[in-house]
Order: C-alpha cells, then sequence, then structure tokens
C-alpha cells in the first residue's frame, strides 16, 4: 500500500472521531450528569447534529480530497519512479505542512460557529428552549478539538511527511505561524491545566447559580476530573508521538553512528526544530560515510600508514631527506608469460600474488609505496619509523619468498604458469615525501638507493639467488644476520662497481634468539 493510500484511509477516519465523536461525547456527558436537558431535547440536538455533521464532513472530505490532489500525484509519481517537476514537488510540501493547521481551524470554527446553533435549531423543533451551556460548549469543545485535531493530523501525516522532505531541510518550508516543539508542549499543559481548570470553574459556577446544591453538584465533579484524566492521557500520547518517538529516534541514530553504522538515515517527518536535527543528523551521517568510502579507497590505492598520516594531516608527508630501506621486486618473463594468458586470468593472478606480497611487507612494518607493472616498492622507515628497518626488510623480502611458493601451489592447481621473482634491498638516504603537481600529489622517495634497489633485483638473476642486498644494507645487519657476499658487480647508472650479498635465513637465526629488532 502506497503512502497516499495509507493517508487517504487514516485521515478521514481519524478526522471523523476528533472533530465528531469525541467532542460529542464530551458535550452529552456533560448534558447526561447536569440532568439539564429532557428527553426530547436530547433526542432532537443528537438528530441536528448528527445531519450537520455528516452533511459537513462530507463536503469538508471532499473539498480536502479535492485540495490535496497536487500533494497525491507527486507522491503517486516518487512511487513510480518517476521524475517530478521541482515545483510540483515544492507545492506539495506546502500543502502537507499546511494540513494539521487547516484540520484545526476547521474543527474550531465548526463547533465553536456551526454546530451549537444546529443543535438549538434541533431543540426549538422539539418545542424546547435551547440551553445557555450551548454557548459554553462551543468554548469548550472548539479549542479542545481544534488542539487534538493539530497534534493527531501532524503524527497521522508523518509518513506523508518523511516522502515529501526524504533529503531536503525543513526548516526552509517553515512559516511564523506553525507551532514549534515547545509551543506543542506549551498548548497541550495549557489545555491540560488552565483552560480546563478555567472551563470547570465557569461550568460549576453556571450550576450553583441554577440553584444546585454541593450534593448536587458531585456527578458533575466526578465528570470533570473523570474527563480530566481523559484528556491528560490523550495529550501525554499525542505529546509522545510528537515529541518522544522523534527524540527516541535520533538518539538511536547516534548509537548508530557510534557503532560504526552510517548507513542509517533518520525520516524526516516534520518541519520544526526536530525535523531539521533529523536532516542534520541525515546530513552528517552522509558526510560520515563520503569520510569513510573515501578512506578505505585511500587504504586501498595507499599504504594504511600513509592513509592514516595523510588523515592526521601529519610531517610525515612533507618532503625531506631521511635513511630509509628500498625493497624493490619485479615478475621475472613476466612478458612471455602475458602472451599465454587472457588478460583476465592475467589480471586475477597479479591481484593474488600482490595481495600475498603485500601482506608479507606490511607483516614487517613495510609500506608497499607503489606498484609499477608486475613490480612492487616498499619502504621501510616512511611513513612510519622503524627501529631496525634493513633487518624488517630482509625478513620482508625473505616473507615474500615463502609467500610465493604457496602462490605457485595455488598456480598449479589452476593450470596457470608459477611465478618467478627477484628482490633487491637498499639503503640510505632519500628524498621523502608527496611530489607531484597541485592537481595531483604522490607520496614517494628519490634518490640514488631507490635506483639501486631496482638493479639488484636485476641481478638477481645473474647470480641466481632470490635476494641481493647492497654493502650498506649487510653492515647494518651485522651482527645480527650472516650475509654471503656475492661479488662486487657493475649496476648500470652508477660509475663503481656495488658489492652484493645474500642474506641469510633471518627466521632461523630470530628463532635461535638472536638480537631482536
Amino acid at each position: 500500500m502506497g503512502v497516499w493510500e495509507l493517508a487517504e484511509q487514516r485521515l478521514p477516519m481519524a478526522g471523523r472521531i476528533i472533530s465528531g465523536l469525541l467532542p460529542t461525547c464530551l458535550l452529552f456527558g456533560y448534558v447526561a450528569v447536569t440532568g439539564g436537558w429532557r428527553p426530547t431535547a436530547l433526542v432532537a440536538a443528537l438528530l441536528a447534529l448528527a445531519s450537520a455533521f455528516v452533511a459537513l464532513s462530507t463536503i469538508i472530505v471532499a473539498i480536502v480530497k479535492r485540495w490535496s490532489l497536487p500533494m497525491r500525484d507527486v507522491l503517486w509519481q516518487m512511487e513510480r519512479g518517476e521524475e517530478v517537476r521541482p515545483e510540483a514537488r515544492e507545492l506539495a510540501r506546502k500543502l502537507a505542512l499546511a494540513v494539521p493547521y487547516r484540520s484545526a481551524v476547521g474543527s474550531v470554527l465548526t463547533w465553536g460557529l456551526v454546530y451549537p446553533p444546529v443543535i438549538a435549531a434541533g431543540i426549538r423543533v422539539a418545542g424546547e428552549v435551547p440551553p445557555p451551556e450551548l454557548v459554553m460548549a462551543g468554548l469548550l469543545v472548539g479549542p479542545l478539538t481544534g488542539v487534538v485535531a493539530l497534534l493527531s493530523y501532524d503524527i497521522l501525516l508523518r509518513p506523508v511527511f518523511a516522502a515529501l522532505f526524504e533529503g531536503e531541510d525543513p526548516g526552509r518550508y517553515r512559516s511564523g505561524w506553525m507551532l514549534s516543539v515547545r509551543g506543542r508542549v506549551m498548548v497541550s499543559v495549557i489545555f491540560v491545566g488552565p483552560y480546563w481548570f478555567t472551563m470547570a470553574m465557569v461550568l460549576l459556577g453556571q450550576e450553583l447559580a441554577r440553584g444546585r446544591s454541593p450534593e448536587e453538584l458531585l456527578p458533575l465533579l466526578g465528570y470533570l476530573l473523570l474527563v480530566s484524566v481523559f484528556l491528560t492521557a490523550v495529550f501525554a500520547v499525542l505529546i509522545r508521538h510528537s515529541l518522544s518517538r522523534p527524540l527516541e529516534r535520533l538518539a538511536s541514530g547516534i548509537e548508530f553512528v557510534q557503532a560504526g553504522r552510517l548507513d542509517v538515515r533518520l525520516p524526516i517527518e516534520s518541519s520544526d526544530r526536530l525535523g531539521q536535527l533529523a536532516y542534520q543528523y541525515n546530513h552528517m551521517a552522509e558526510g560520515l560515510d563520503e569520510r569513510r568510502l573515501l578512506e578505505e579507497a585511500m587504504a586501498r590505492y595507499t599504504s594504511p600508514e600513509l592513509a592514516a598520516s595523510a588523515k592526521r594531516g601529519t610531517a610525515a608527508l612533507g618532503v625531506h631527506r631521511q635513511h630509509l630501506v628500498v625493497l624493490f621486486s619485479d615478475v621475472r618473463f613476466f612478458t612471455t608469460m602475458a602472451e599465454r594468458l587472457t588478460p583476465e586470468a592475467l589480471v586475477d593472478s597479479l591481484n593474488r600474488y600482490f595481495a600475498r606480497m603485500v601482506a608479507a611487507v606490511t607483516e614487517e612494518g613495510g609500506s608497499v609505496n607503489k606498484f609499477i607493472g608486475d613490480g612492487l616498492m616498499a619502504l621501510f622507515g616512511a611513513p612510519n619509523e622503524l627501529a631496525h628497518p634493513e633487518r624488517a626488510a630482509i625478513r620482508a623480502g625473505q616473507r615474500m619468498l615463502l609467500a610465493l611458493e604457496a602462490f605457485n601451489a595455488e598456480q598449479r592447481h589452476r593450470e596457470l604458469p608459477e611465478f618467478a621473482i627477484g628482490i633487491g634491498i637498499t639503503s640510505g638516504d632519500a628524498v621523502v615525501g608527496s611530489i607531484g603537481s597541485e592537481d595531483r600529489m604522490e607520496y614517494t622517495a628519490i634518490g640514488d638507493v631507490v635506483n639501486t634497489a631496482a638493479r639488484l633485483e636485476g641481478l638477481t638473476k645473474e647470480v641466481g639467488v632470490g635476494i641481493l642486498i647492497d654493502g650498506a644494507t649487510a653492515a647494518a645487519v651485522e651482527g645480527y644476520l650472516t650475509c654471503t657476499p656475492r661479488g662486487v658487480l657493475p649496476v648500470k647508472g652508477k660509475e663503481a662497481a656495488v658489492p652484493v650479498f645474500a642474506p641469510g635465513d633471518a627466521f632461523a637465526v630470530q628463532e635461535k634468539g638472536s638480537l631482536s629488532t
């Protein structure tokens, strides 16, 4: 059932109860306890009131349906997913906000100006004289019915409000004549307290003026007390639905945010401060959700450490010179392998391979700086500091070789070609930081240490080992790990040959209780 169909069922029924049954019971209950009307006058009054109510309510319902057509059409278009013209949506929102107030004014006018003369005319037809309390009936029942209608329609129309004001600030549609949250509380308190008390005193004074004894007023006192309790309960329920439930929903929304549930949105069900709070909550949750998605995307396209530094705005992103260790790895014979695989199989293999390699690097505190085709460049000591970056880099490289064995077993199971990699590790000073243009920046390291790591990776094929390190790295792990010299080899781009070493098993050393990192 659509929102409008639900409203069409609720509103006429609620209107007849609020503007018909409730005030009629209050009025004729008073008549019953005072015994001021003869049976013929009472029957004539009820018949006249019922006839007027049926005729007037039928006319009002027809007028309201006609008047609400723009609101109905917009809701139907929204439910069918059709595009709604902005001016039509604006009109529907204004009409929805006006319904409770127009209903309240209608109830006040009918019970204050229309129904008392109708009841009096019915009594005259029966040959009786209309009693003076009809004037008091209008003063008592009219405003009371209007306030109940205002609060009730405000609650009943909330599904319509929520549909029309989704994602929109309701505050800009608010007018000065609309009741605020404070206004609704004050009106409810006034009608439960001072107004009803004043009307009760007037009714009692009127009966005393007729010569009634205090004992004869006991039924009226009981009736007034009963109505007071009933009105207190009615207004308590209305205030709870009007104020407490939106506040409870807002509190629940805040709990969802605290729990990390940023996809929850609150319905905007009024144009007062509570409706604006719901809109502001939704706007806040959307902003937090966008921020979370941005952080997740940044964490995927950069290292977690770099994402955390960018989030904090720390100096780690500034350009500076520092000591660090660079690890460079590459897949051997990748071009030949790429020719044998479909693009989909190639990308899938690379993604699974890199997932294992990245895990090996991050487990030792390193940061994967970039992927270069089938190559990987990782930094140790930047952006997060490490006590012994050279040791961490060597352990990470050996973890990568162990992870490669597991990856190749998976490749064999899938009947796909195995990977072979080489790893070069160097240490020294480099320029580190965010480098690029104003439009696009990249956190990276620049210096001879980076170029040398890439060259050492290429030399692993000639030497026949999985990992090669330079002399500076070997010196840094002296006493912790045995490194085997593998010669002094020429490196492309450097005038002097570079002494290279093959590191021993760092995990075997660690198990023997050697120096910790």
